[in-house]
């Protein structure tokens, strides 16, 4: 944690890895932001604690100079601090226009939205937000609407256009008439080099879709992407950008069988058409939750492990991508390990003396998991048979099963299972209280890791 951002606590839940600095006075508020805000605190808190996680006490300990600060605060925020802003794709608070997006990430944002994604600031109309940000998801609103499944076909298939053209048409209506002949190339250039990668060759969407853009998306959401890329293989062959959220078990038969099925039929006797029903082939036994390709939460209880393909958002990115990555469909494979699994199971789980341990990451079909199973037609119901080829008397048929909310309220996210990338160091703060003196921030404030909000 070598780095220490920061930002305005607004209430919210947070974790030992938080820490809010409170002040006596809340005078001392814009003082103590711009001191916080500004490198010269990193560098004090280091030269007191250099470890790599620094404890709560140490961020009031460092030396301040209130009256300093008083004046900078002044000169730099004349009407008062500033109303909660970011251009920050991976932020709750972004407003999710892709024109005025972080330099880099604007081309993310837009195959964002064309997936049909949205930001939680642009439907959570209590969300303390500066003004410009309220302009800003007011203007995004007007744009082209999405895809309705979420599917992005880089080839042109089902009569739509190929998606680099998609892409640049969505630009084109998002930067109006700043959009130039040379704007192409500069977005893609310059989200080459915020990943520190050289572009491609040609300075084109489709090269970029094909080349760069997954493994740049991957590194800008910390190897949690929503947005998958599926291929077959070949650099000439089929490629989609999946929106995870919308990818239910619908919608990959759909990927699978009409989207798939229409490029393996225009293609005929092409020579990447095996690729293709290679790729097809995989689908079908991620479909079907066939080992190795299926899901297994092992902090769930039998009648709540899914059957083939039905995703529980909630599990999170790292469990839910397992089968892709299994199956090697993916264009850039996430850094994600599963050689150490940190979840933890509770005794009355069927499989806990098998993988009480807690050092295996294994999935329900594996046989030191099968042999704690209480009956033998569960072990039957988790094969890669469906649920109603199952037996009558399997207990998986009349089992409740829990089906996925693909649109949930901005109220009902978090940043630890949604596609926010899971971000638990968020220093974030909250200046409130009476009192104080000045010295060291430790003077006009406090700090702590606390766990309940007034």
């Amino acid at each position: 944690m070598r780095e220490m951002p920061i930002a305005f606590y607004t209430g919210a839940a947070f974790d030992r890895n938080v820490s809010p600095i409170v002040p006596h006075d809340p005078v001392h508020l814009p003082a103590i932001w711009a001191f916080c805000s500004s490198p010269e605190y990193v560098t004090a808190v280091r030269r007191t604690d250099r470890k790599l996680k620094v404890t709560n006490a140490t961020l009031v300990k460092v030396p301040f100079d209130l009256a300093h600060w008083q004046k900078l605060a002044t000169k730099k925020y004349p009407n008062g601090l500033p109303e909660p802003y970011s251009d920050d794709p991976t932020q709750w608070l972004f407003h999710g226009h892709p024109r005025y997006a972080e330099a880099g990430t604007e081309l993310h944002v837009a195959l964002a939205r064309l997936a049909g994604y949205r930001w939680p600031a642009e439907s959570d109309a209590d969300m303390r937000l500066s003004v410009e940000a309220r302009a800003h998801i007011a203007e995004v609103a007007t744009l082209p609407e999405e895809d309705a499944y979420g599917l992005l076909p880089v080839v042109p298939v089902l009569g739509e256009r190929p998606l680099a053209e998609r892409l640049r048409t969505y630009c084109v209506a998002a930067w109006g008439e700043l959009w130039a002949d040379d704007s192409e190339a500069a977005l893609i250039a310059s989200a080459c080099e915020r990943a520190k990668e050289k572009p491609p060759k040609q300075l084109t969407f489709d090269a970029w879709l094909r080349s760069h853009a997954a493994r740049q998306r991957a590194k800008l959401f910390h190897d949690r992407p929503f947005l998958w890329w599926i291929w077959d293989g070949r650099p000439d062959g089929f490629v989609v950008v999946a929106y995870y959220h919308r990818l239910d078990h619908a919608n990959l038969e759909r990927l699978a069988y009409t989207v798939l099925g229409d490029w393996i039929t225009r293609l005929g006797d092409d020579p990447r058409v095996e690729a293709a029903r290679i790729l097809q082939d995989k689908l079908a036994r991620i479909l079907e939750g066939e080992k190795p390709y299926d899901i297994f939460a092992r902090w769930k209880p039998l009648e709540r492990q899914p059957l083939g393909w039905e995703p529980d958002l909630d599990d999170g990115v790292r469990l839910n991508i397992r089968p892709f990555i299994e199956a090697r469909v993916l264009a850039h494979v996430p850094n994600v390990r599963y050689t150490v699994d940190r979840g933890k199971d509770v005794p009355s789980a069927p499989w806990y003396p098998a993988l009480s341990r807690q050092d295996l990451s294994l999935t329900l079909n594996c046989p030191a998991v099968l042999a704690c199973l209480p009956d033998p037609g569960a072990e039957l119901a988790r094969s890669p048979v469906s649920r109603s080829r199952a037996p009558a008397s399997c207990p998986a048929r009349s089992a409740p099963h829990r089906t996925n909310a693909l649109h949930v309220p901005a109220s009902e996210l978090s940043a630890r299972n949604w596609l926010i990338p899971p971000t638990p160091y968020w220093p974030i703060y909250r200046w409130v209280g009476v009192g104080g003196a000045s010295g060291s921030v430790g003077d006009c404030c406090m700090s702590g890791g606390f766990t309940r909000l007034h």
